[in-house]
């Protein structure tokens, strides 16, 4: 669904659940608090930058110089592993993209710190579904409400690693909440490229993105909810013309679930029209419903 301050048009809903509502239920918790346990400051070189072996010291160094965190967990193959370090964790065009990260590469059963558990296993890192990946952590900023939380989680596909192209669309991603930067990951990846996505992100539509997807998924319907005070907000907010697109979808993962709303927003040449331009100012979110579905929402200002 699609709506700017004349029209409205409406699609068909994705109706297929292919996972479990509980999966997805539970809100993404704050990762084990690494600053109180003792560290081991272990490094393994891979290309020219080293990368932490041991999460504590990991994450108190990322915490301590407020950067992000990245954690590769290594695919259960050693002969993909060693492909995807030489391939493209090595190579000289991420060395400046990635030098700005704490770097960490730890095996599927590294232990959460402190406690008898898999780190995998743990709900913080939910969504990486006990998979090999890349998982990142916001910890560049302790006023926020994204300090310490997973906002970045890309399991491998069964059989792969990470290309370089999908690994640099990663590396890139604005800041905001793993279902904000999931959506708009997908988006990037897709093969039209729509603009949208290339506009420059804006808090504020990031927020009102959330707020039509939390209005959806408390509702279980699809709609542009109390559209005409959310555009003058927005207006008074960022000025210009705003423009909004909504819809659902479902997956197994947070990637999949984010393509099946784009496929469903494909479909429609209203939506696709809106989102394939460059706009002055977007932002997009998705949230779960209590029937197991997710809502999307795209916020464009012009």
């Amino acid at each position: 669904m699609t709506r700017n301050t004349h029209t409205w048009a409406l699609l068909p809903l994705v109706t297929l659940m292919m996972a479990s509502p509980s999966l997805f239920a539970a809100a993404i918790g704050t990762p084990t608090q690494a600053e109180r346990l003792p560290e081991e400051t272990t490094l393994r070189q891979i290309g020219e930058l080293d990368w932490h072996t041991d999460y504590v010291a990991a994450y108190k160094e990322a915490n301590r110089n407020k950067q992000e965190l990245l954690i590769c967990f290594e695919h259960q193959s050693p002969e993909q592993q060693t492909r995807f370090e030489q391939n493209v964790l090595s190579s000289a065009a991420f060395k400046e993209e990635l030098g700005g990260f704490v770097r960490a590469i730890l095996p599927l059963n590294a232990a959460v710190p402190g406690e008898n558990q898999t780190l995998l296993w743990h709900p913080s890192f939910q969504y990486m579904y006990k998979q090999a990946g890349i998982a990142i952590l916001d910890l560049t900023d302790e006023t926020s409400p994204l300090h310490g939380q997973l906002v970045t989680a890309h399991p491998f596909r069964s059989g792969h690693t990470c290309s370089a192209d999908e690994l640099q669309t990663l590396l890139t991603l604005p800041s905001g909440t793993i279902t904000q930067r999931t959506l708009i990951y997908a988006l990037k990846r897709h093969p039209e490229q729509p603009q949208s996505v290339n506009s420059t992100v804006h808090p504020y539509l990031l927020h009102m993105s959330n707020v039509n997807s939390n209005t959806m998924a408390r509702l279980n319907q699809v709609g542009h909810h109390n559209w005409s005070s959310r555009f003058q907000q927005i207006n008074g907010a960022v000025g210009g013309l705003s423009s909004e697109v909504a819809v659902s979808g479902n997956g197994y993962t947070l990637l999949d679930i984010a393509n099946d709303c784009i496929r469903t927003w494909r479909s429609s040449a209203g939506h696709w029209n809106s989102m394939r331009q460059r706009h002055r100012y977007y932002g997009y979110d998705m949230v779960q419903g209590s029937n197991g579905t997710w809502y999307a929402t795209g916020v464009f200002a012009d």
